[in-house]
């Protein structure tokens, strides 16, 4: 803190020294993203967050408003106006580490002016860390564990969760602990899919944030407020729209905006925002995950890197997503994924003409297989035959019994089949994405499969700065698998007495486009380089 045993200031200055706010806004030097150095001044977005921020905060954001600069620098004020304060900042990569202490850290340190550093001069200064005379110090790094922190920022949490799964296991288990009641907390990035820590934290804060405003009840100090900035909450985010094309799904898209949202944009809007997507440098695809215009959207987009991201998409877009009832007059086929190590998953399907209609789902972990035929003798389902995947044959380890036997006890003989395992992970995934054109999903009762579908996704090779060939083993692969397993019956074995995957060729209304599903590897994200 600033002492009276401490060097006189002009007496207008040093008034102004004791706000917080005057201090973000005059005394911090930053390199804007025009590479010029200007003096660091909240734009809308940043002061729209500042007068909504609580303790701890969820942060679901659009591209490009400068979050992460206004944080970061609201800890080093932090640091420096205050005692014995431990501040840190989580990155996802050395290089991110590195580059967010020099230009958010470190230069605006070194560029306030030469009397507040000679008050708060520096103690520490290494390639990630900072300590001052006050006892208080800032650290930059991709964990901290066992740190007691007052001031905490999580930089990009989504791409955490999405490429790192082991990185998010310790920043929830290992970081998250070190805050406290009273802690100031940030957790900032845009979406990476509709899973993940981060998705289960912004929709946990969404609903406390709506309750308190319901209720007009403050949050408690460890409940994350939820904020949202879309693009055109950025009034700089607009451009002349003369010569600019926008197409008719765009102008579809924003009526429904307007219809469905409430969300009205200018033509200047529009023009930016087609640009954005369909221009020469456009994003594509990718636009409602870089710059979303509502919170829901955001998690629409597949993660990076998803093995059936594409496909998932086409889905949604395509209204498969619905209400599925279940046919009587119809049989319903099982497929299993055995939990060993992992939950056990089971899809109940049911084939109508060619339709693969996937009308239920059962999850659970730690059961055994008595348990889970249970569960699907207790549903009110008339059922055809079981599929099992190979490891099916593996044997108890108690009883020394092969598995399939007690299945087949359990679930009647002649309705249990075992699917030989593909020659390679490649081949059921391209089974997959031979069904996925045929597939409908029941809205409600298949939603956790519709997730584990979104994020499963291939490994990331920091190394290589690639992702590889070879999909993550974590909670997504579950589901993910038992899909596989009905999509490689379907393709190479009889189903009712047909050989399904054969033989089709359109369904209903939805032609089957080959271009729609690109098969290969490289444009889906196994060649890759990694951006930041």
């Amino acid at each position: 803190m600033v002492t009276a045993s401490q060097s006189k200031l002009d007496p207008e200055f040093e008034a102004h020294l004791r706000d917080p706010y005057w201090r973000l806004n005059n005394l911090y030097w930053i390199i804007d993203e025009h590479s010029n150095r200007v003096k660091f001044k909240m734009r809308y977005a940043q002061q729209k967050f500042w007068d909504e921020m609580w303790f701890w905060n969820e942060l679901l954001k659009s591209r490009q408003h400068g979050f992460s600069t206004l944080i970061d620098l609201i800890g080093l004020d932090l640091c420096l106006f205050n005692d014995n304060i431990e501040a840190g900042i989580i990155a996802h990569t050395k290089e991110a580490v590195q580059h967010i202490f020099a230009t958010k850290i470190l230069y605006p340190y070194n560029n306030l002016p030469q009397a507040i550093k000679d008050r708060i001069p520096a103690l520490k200064s290494n390639a990630n860390e900072l300590k001052w005379a006050n006892n208080s110090w800032m650290r930059v790094a991709m964990s901290m564990r066992s740190s007691t922190l007052r001031f905490l920022h999580v930089s990009e949490r989504g791409k955490i969760c999405a490429k790192y799964p082991q990185k998010a296991e310790e920043l929830k288990t290992g970081t998250m602990p070190a805050l406290h009641e009273g802690s100031y907390f940030y957790d900032e990035s845009t979406a990476e899919g509709g899973a993940g820590d981060f998705y289960e934290a912004c929709i946990q804060s969404q609903a406390d944030t709506a309750k308190s405003i319901r209720e007009d009840i403050p949050l408690n100090k460890m409940q994350s407020r939820f904020h949202f900035f879309a693009w055109h909450d950025d009034p700089k985010n607009a451009t002349d729209p003369r010569g600019i094309t926008i197409s008719d799904e765009l102008r579809r898209y924003f009526a429904g905006l307007a219809a469905d949202h409430g969300i009205e944009l200018s033509e200047n809007q529009r023009a930016w925002y087609a640009l954005k997507r369909d221009g020469a440098q456009g994003l594509g695809r990718l636009i409602k995950r870089e710059h979303p215009s509502y919170p829901a959207e955001a998690f629409e987009q597949a993660v990076e890197g998803a093995v059936f991201g594409i496909e998932m998409e086409k889905v949604r877009s395509t209204g498969r997503i619905t209400f599925l009832p279940y046919q009587e007059n119809e049989p319903v086929y099982t497929f299993w994924d055995l939990g060993i190590g992992h939950p056990t998953s089971i899809l109940f399907v049911q084939f109508i003409d060619q339709q693969v209609n996937i009308i239920d789902y059962h999850e659970e972990a730690n059961r055994g297989i008595v348990y889970h035929c249970k569960v699907v003798k207790d549903k009110e389902y008339c059922y055809g035959t079981h599929y099992f995947p190979h490891d099916a044959r593996k044997r108890d380890s108690v009883t020394a019994t092969p598995l399939i036997d007690t299945i087949r006890e359990l679930l009647n003989e002649k309705d249990v089949v075992l699917v030989d395992r593909c020659n390679a992970k490649g081949d059921s995934i391209q089974a997959g994405r031979m069904v996925f054109p045929h597939v409908f999903f029941e809205a409600k009762k298949t939603a956790r499969l519709q997730k584990c579908l979104s994020f499963y996704r291939y490994k990331w090779d920091d190394n290589a700065g690639r992702f590889n060939d070879l999909p993550e083993d974590d909670w997504s692969a579950d589901g993910a698998d038992a899909f596989q397993c009905m999509a490689t019956a379907w393709v190479e074995l009889m189903i009712g007495g047909k050989r399904l995957g054969r033989t089709v060729s359109a369904i209903g209304n939805i032609p089957i486009k080959q271009s729609s599903y690109d098969n290969n590897m490289l444009t889906r994200g196994l060649g890759k380089r990694r951006t930041g």
